[in-house]
Order: structure tokens, then sequence, then C-alpha cells
């Protein structure tokens, strides 16, 4: 696997997102700001994490950014510390910097998965506990029309994956992640590991499939 970003947020404390550069990252990269509605989200980095602020207003906000990559696999991690637990989102498939695409929304209050088409219709969902102090890992992967999500809750041991098939977006290149709360600033929420990677085997020229076989037999020796 190659990566193509990755932020393990590391940098100055009180560093906003924006301003920050990844680990890794193609050029032209930058951490952007989409929304669903209400304020800008104000991430930043704290402890070398990024700290989710939220105003609590229940919309989806966060951050991506133009990976260069359709195909790839993208996960992001954390930890739920604040009085009530973040819902974290991964974003994928955006048509450009600042939109969304698809999201999988974990919504914590209700202990279930989400997964919407960038036209925010719901296309699967099940069910997966969230709770304080818990730590979390989100990843999709992206093969064509083929998307699996698997949300996995790392304290507890437990996962739920779902699946989808669709042409929406399937070109498009920017993804991210974020966080829709309705209980107000997530300050002592953390993300950490934002990844995307591709498979540089299956990204290639089809070598193994492309090796031509000659129809003709070769010469044969015939030992007395």
């Amino acid at each position: 696997m190659t990566d193509i970003v990755l932020d393990t947020f590391t940098d100055t404390n009180g560093t906003g997102l924006a301003s920050h550069t990844p680990d890794t990252a193609p050029g032209g990269f930058s951490w952007t700001v989409w929304k669903d509605g209400g304020s800008d989200p104000t991430y930043q980095i704290q402890s070398n994490k990024c700290q989710p602020n939220d105003s609590g207003d229940g919309q989806s906000r966060g951050y991506n950014g133009d990976t260069g990559v359709s195909d790839c696999t993208i996960s992001i991690e954390g930890t739920c510390n604040a009085v009530n637990p973040l819902w974290p989102e991964i974003t994928f498939r955006g048509s450009a910097a600042g939109t969304r695409g698809w999201i999988v929304v974990w919504f914590a209050e209700t202990d279930t998965v989400t997964l919407y088409n960038p036209s925010s219709t719901q296309i699967d969902t099940d069910s997966l506990a969230l709770d304080l102090s818990d730590s979390f890992r989100i990843t999709v992967t992206l093969s064509g029309q083929e998307i699996t999500v698997l949300a996995e809750n790392l304290t507890d041991v437990t996962d739920v994956t779902l699946t989808a098939t669709s042409s929406a977006g399937e070109t498009d290149t920017v993804h991210g992640f974020g966080a829709r709360t309705a209980f107000g600033s997530g300050a002592s929420d953390r993300f950490d590991n934002f990844l995307v990677e591709i498979d540089t085997f299956l990204q290639g020229p089809k070598r193994m499939r492309n090796i031509r076989r000659s129809r003709v037999p070769g010469p044969v020796t015939v030992y007395d």
C-alpha cells in the first residue's frame, strides 16, 4: 500500500487545521472546510491530535481535501472524551474541496452507523455503540462502484460493515472527515491518524492480466 495522505496531526498546540500541513500529501492538497450548514468548524491541533470544536447545532461539518485518487482506502481514528460523545464522520468522493460527497455518520446518541450518498439519502445503516472514553476507527474502501465501510469500536472490540454499489461520484477524489453533535464543543474529543492509501499493484497497469501468452508452442527438444 502507498500513502497518498497521512496526517498524524503533529503540530504546535493551537494550530488551526486549515493552517496545518499533513505528514504526507500530494501537491496542492490543503485542509478545506466543508459543512452542511451553520457556522464554520474551528478544528485545531492539541497534544498532536485534532480537536473538533463544534457549535452544537447538530449540523455535519469538518475538513477535506483533493487527494487525486478515487479508488482508495480512507480511515480516521479518534477518542470520545467529552461529557457527551462525539458523532464522528468520514466523507469521501466529493467533487471539489469543501464539498462533502458521501458521508458516514456514527450517531453515538442512538448507537448507529449510517451511510449517506451525496444527496443525503440513507443507503445503509447498522447498530454499534460508541460511549464516553471509547476509541474508534472508521475505514472506507472504494473500488469502482463498490463501497465498503468498516466502523470499529476499538475499546469494546466490536464492529459493523456497511456496503453500497453506486456510480455517484465514482471518479471524485475529495476525501476528509468531520463530526456532528448537538451538544456543543467537543473540546476534549480527539481525532487522530487520517489516512488515504492505495494499493499500488491494483492502481498501476494490470500487468498480470496483460501478460501476452503465446498461442504457438515453442521448440521442443527430444532426448533419446
